[in-house]
């Protein structure tokens, strides 16, 4: 009996899960749904692509997710018209893939699913596909690895400036803050808590009136302000919750020193200077790349959709 493996995950969903569908289905399972420069892509495919993509929480017809207004579905098609796009404009530019480099994709995933040859031949076997199938599909991944390769990721250059600029436009993503002012208001009952939060925040009473009528913590007799202190003297439950805010902002109620809590982050002050800014160049440059990355990637996609014939029947 051979065990079960993940070839999806580890070549890009990569194999393509044939079943068995009873008389009456196969006119719905050829049934094209999209036509992108004359080359089709039918029900079945689409069907397929769903199955193995991720992000299925629930099931429909044949264990497929199946969203109400459909958006999943055109999602995917819209990828799979993408990948359609991106092979024959490889195909356009003369990308091939010599076997040898097929060779070694192919045994780098059998040697990391631990399966013997024979075993890789069963399994793709008692699912109606065989090796020479498999290898064209793994030919055609790698393809487009390497269009996008060329046409994307080797056209983005990343300047200082842009580096710069980047890093003044997250500088909070990066670091956290050197100090922050707080007010907190704390109470033994949490109901009691919550539902004064919501007053608060419909402007029925005012923070810092309503901790010095009801909060037991430090500071209540100044509206519950804490004062300025340095971030890295807070201790680490309360330098969770003022990362997840901002400026003006209040948290949600949670237990603190045996009461409840409710915070909010009256100011916060973040590192600066060049010191700063060389802790983190590494993390700033990556994220920066990857965003211009994703911007050049969306250009070139539109600008080969604008190009083609694209017949979407869904």
């Amino acid at each position: 009996m051979i065990r079960r493996i993940d070839f999806l995950a580890s070549l890009l969903a990569v194999l393509l899960f044939l079943v068995c569908f009873p008389q009456g289905q196969a006119a719905t399972v050829n049934e094209i749904v999209a036509v992108v420069n004359g080359e089709a892509i039918t029900r079945y495919e689409l069907q397929q692509e769903m199955r193995n993509s991720p992000a299925q929480s629930g099931t429909g017809v044949m264990g497929l997710q199946r969203d109400k207004d459909g958006d999943r579905e055109r999602k995917v098609l819209r990828s799979m018209i993408n990948e359609t796009l991106f092979v024959q404009e490889a195909d356009r530019l003369g990308m091939s893939v010599p076997d040898e480099v097929v060779r070694s994709r192919l045994e780098r995933v059998r040697q990391e699913n631990g399966l013997s040859r024979e075993e890789l031949e069963e399994y793709l076997r008692e699912r109606g596909r065989d090796l020479d199938q498999f290898r064209e599909t793994i030919r055609r991944k790698i393809k487009v690895n390497r269009l996008l390769s060329s046409m994307v990721r080797q056209k983005v250059v990343l300047t200082q400036e842009e580096l710069r600029s980047y890093y003044k436009e997250h500088k909070d993503d990066f670091l956290p803050p050197s100090e922050v002012e707080l007010s907190i208001i704390l109470m033994r009952d949490r109901q009691e808590l919550k539902t004064l939060r919501a007053r608060i925040r419909q402007g029925e009473v005012a923070f810092s009136r309503a901790a010095r009528r009801h909060s037991v913590g430090p500071g209540a007799e100044q509206g519950g302000n804490m004062g300025t202190v340095a971030f890295d003297d807070l201790n680490q439950q309360l330098r969770d919750v003022v990362l997840d805010l901002e400026s003006g902002q209040m948290s949600q109620v949670f237990p603190f020193r045996n009461a409840q809590a409710l915070l909010r982050l009256e100011r916060m002050q973040s590192s600066q200077g060049e010191e700063a800014f060389s802790r983190v160049r590494d993390e700033v440059r990556q994220e920066a790349y990857s965003r211009k990355v994703r911007q050049r990637f969306e250009e070139y996609v539109d600008k080969l959709r604008s190009q083609a014939v694209i017949d979407k029947r869904l």
